[in-house]
């Protein structure tokens, strides 16, 4: 532990850490899944979680048995569970695809665009051979004028039926740089949290990892003067809950974490893997989200700074699930 990479904060405005920085995101961990419901199958069954061959990212890439030629996997369609667009805006879409076919198979990538009312806009479509190794797919394109909702589709031919087709790191950005900035729209399940070291808890109220818009965060965890103790704020149905513990964490290193389950409501706020603090907030209500507003790591508004070396930090949709946006001090050479 002691010879792992920290990045260390000096306590002085303007020394942060936000989605803009290279390295904070990292295109191949936005999967589709992050805020937009579950992967169906398309003309076969629903795919599951397999590590058949090494993934791209993570323990497990989805596996999809295929039936006849055009059949494979979407996203939900619905207005409601589908990926939020918006109009005449420039999108990139891709997702790593690989397969064990004996043929010569083709992934077909298909984009469709919906109004609110789930009016068919038009389409896109990228064509590209696959085989036994990971290749990427993806598409650059703009969306029609009246553009709600996105559908993503990843289908197959060229195969045999009952062939298996693998897919991972998928994304769904704005623009075409590859250092983009995804929605942090998460309808579901929550989990963020940081890992930093300091050698005092107490003291000024400091802003260790927010969602910043104005008065009222989608989501902040910060300590508060003059007892240290922890606590994290939610903003549901524009309505501020907050969480938290009475104590302030002993002087070192600490990870500290907030997760929360949708549809009971239930919130808890751990130290170290021991819950300091859990209630139930809002049942089956979204944490609202601003997906123009950065998330930071040491800095909120102003001077409310960090303090210390942090070596971690991140944002998942769903408690253990798919990372949404990370700071890990490894890739960007901190200090040792």
């Amino acid at each position: 532990m002691a010879d792992q990479p920290y990045v260390s904060f000096p306590g002085l405005a303007g020394n942060f850490i936000s989605t803009p920085d290279v390295n904070l995101l990292d295109a191949d961990t936005a999967h589709l899944q992050q805020s937009r419901g579950k992967w169906a199958g398309f003309g076969v069954g629903a795919p599951v979680l397999g590590s058949p061959i090494a993934p791209v990212f993570g323990d497990t890439c989805g596996v999809s048995v295929l039936a006849g030629d055009l059949t494979g996997i979407q996203t939900p369609s619905a207005v409601s569970t589908g990926i939020l667009a918006e109009p005449n805006t420039e999108y990139t879409i891709s997702i790593s695809v690989a397969g064990n076919s004996a043929g010569s198979p083709v992934g077909e990538l298909r984009v469709l665009w919906f109004d609110n009312a789930n009016g068919f806009l038009g389409a896109g479509q990228n064509d590209l051979p696959y085989g036994s190794d990971w290749s990427r797919n993806e598409i650059t394109l703009t969306s029609p004028a009246n553009t709600a909702v996105c559908v993503v589709r990843l289908l197959s031919r060229g195969h045999t039926s009952g062939d298996e087709m693998y897919f991972d790191a998928a994304s769904f950005r704005a623009g075409s740089d590859p250092t983009f900035v995804p929605s942090l729209r998460i309808v579901g399940d929550l989990d963020f949290g940081i890992d930093q070291s300091r050698a005092d808890w107490t003291g000024n109220q400091i802003y260790l990892l927010s969602n910043w818009i104005t008065a009222a965060a989608p989501f902040r965890l910060i300590t508060i003067a003059p007892t240290g103790n922890l606590f994290a704020t939610l903003t549901i149905n524009g309505t501020e809950r907050a969480i938290g513990n009475t104590t302030s964490p002993t002087p070192g290193r600490h990870t500290i974490r907030v997760t929360r389950i949708k549809d009971s409501g239930v919130t808890s706020l751990t130290v170290d893997g021991s819950e300091t603090d859990g209630s139930t907030l809002d049942p089956d209500q979204s944490v609202d989200y601003s997906q123009s507003s950065n998330l930071s790591i040491g800095n909120a508004v102003g001077s409310i700074v960090n303090e210390g070396d942090v070596y971690s930090a991140w944002l998942r949709d769903g408690v253990d699930g798919p990372i949404v946006a990370q700071f890990d001090a490894a890739d960007v050479g901190g200090a040792t």
